[in-house]
């Protein structure tokens, strides 16, 4: 997965399309990952002007084409992350809908929005936590090195489990 920052990408965009920055990051992608499979193969000696062995099996994946899953800052998504996450909610729907007689469609639009809104929570809480992380290092103690053991993990961190563990408490082992 790619992180897109916040900067020119957004301001200098005059396209109305959706989410034009992500596009643009994810277009970047596949030229990115064949032109370090070619590098690779350049220091494997490979012969020049012929796929060697890494780009070679990159390309028996997707015809090629390596699709990025770029997330912007504001939980901006591309569309192949909009792509990925209708297959995940549309595995949900099949899964359950085997013990239950519901509609299909219905059922999964119902997962989309849980899917949708599960994943844009995460991804702002990921910012914000980027952005505190700045702002602690650059602003309030900019020449001093952080240690590590003062950085909360996600495992101690209690509002994140209360909200991906809804139905455990914290001490259950869920």
């Amino acid at each position: 997965m790619k992180t897109l920052a916040p900067g020119t990408a957004y301001s200098d965009s005059t396209s109305t399309a959706f989410s034009p920055s992500a596009e643009k990051q994810q277009t970047q992608v596949s030229p990115t990952y064949h032109a370090a499979a070619r590098s690779l193969d350049a220091e494997l000696d490979s012969q020049p002007g012929s796929p060697g062995p890494a780009e070679s099996e990159l390309n028996t994946y997707n015809s090629g084409k390596v699709l990025g899953l770029v997330a912007g800052a504001y939980a901006v998504l591309s569309r192949a992350f909009h792509v990925i996450i209708d297959l995940i909610a549309s595995q949900l729907a099949d899964g359950h809908l085997q013990f239950f007689d519901f509609d299909h469609e219905m059922y999964k639009s119902i997962l989309l929005q849980q899917v949708r809104r599960c994943l844009g929570l995460a991804l702002r809480r990921g910012w914000a936590k980027l952005m505190l992380n700045r702002y602690r290092d650059l602003v309030q103690h900019p020449n001093q090195r952080r240690p590590m053991a003062a950085e909360a993990t996600d495992e101690n961190d209690e509002e994140a489990h209360a909200f991906y563990h809804h139905t455990h408490s914290p001490g259950n082992g869920g």
